[in-house]
């Protein structure tokens, strides 16, 4: 997603973040921008104009304090790219197990990152047509997720075809509604 965003913004630098080895190790595939987190020390954000938290602040407990140093120790007129598990209402054992502290809003992820110190350009929900799913599975029928069930599962060529255009449509949608 990095790479590809990366290459529709044409940023100077970029960054990706995250505070799991496994998922650097993965990211790094695409390119060496990708770097480990340590919590004390961002002096690795010089010189770039992009930073990338794809679903990471929610595993840290402190999420305020992380972004504040975070932000103060960006570069002026760098950007901030942040995805959130969305919708608190979606919290469950899935979240739990997966080490998330929270979910977010639209509004508790401004004042998250307002009171950090960030100016919020643009806010919106994505892959919302897996809402009615995501609640019917955690809310209603409380599936009882643990450390072996947790990971997205392998879908047909067709279902996953499907996904795309409701992905797609949602893209172009969302020009229009936010």
């Amino acid at each position: 997603f990095l790479n590809e965003l990366n290459k529709r913004m044409r940023f100077k630098q970029h960054l990706g973040l995250d505070t799991s080895p496994t998922a650097i190790q993965h990211a790094q595939k695409y390119g060496d921008h990708y770097q480990l987190i340590d919590f004390n020390d961002f002096s690795h954000l010089s010189g770039n104009h992009l930073i990338f938290l794809m679903e990471v602040i929610e595993h840290i407990e402190d999420d305020l304090n992380f972004l504040t140093n975070l932000i103060d120790n960006m570069d002026t007129g760098s950007h901030l790219l942040v995805g959130v598990p969305a919708l608190r209402v979606l919290y469950s054992k899935w979240d739990s197990v997966l080490g998330h502290f929270r979910r977010h809003t639209k509004q508790s992820l401004v004042d998250l990152l307002t009171n950090a110190g960030a100016s919020v350009e643009y806010i919106k929900f994505g892959y919302s047509y897996v809402v009615p799913i995501a609640y019917l599975q955690r809310v209603v029928l409380k599936f009882d997720f643990h450390e072996n069930n947790c990971e997205y599962p392998k879908v047909s060529p067709m279902l996953s075809k499907f996904l795309m255009i409701c992905n797609q449509f949602e893209v172009f949608s969302s020009k229009f509604i936010n």
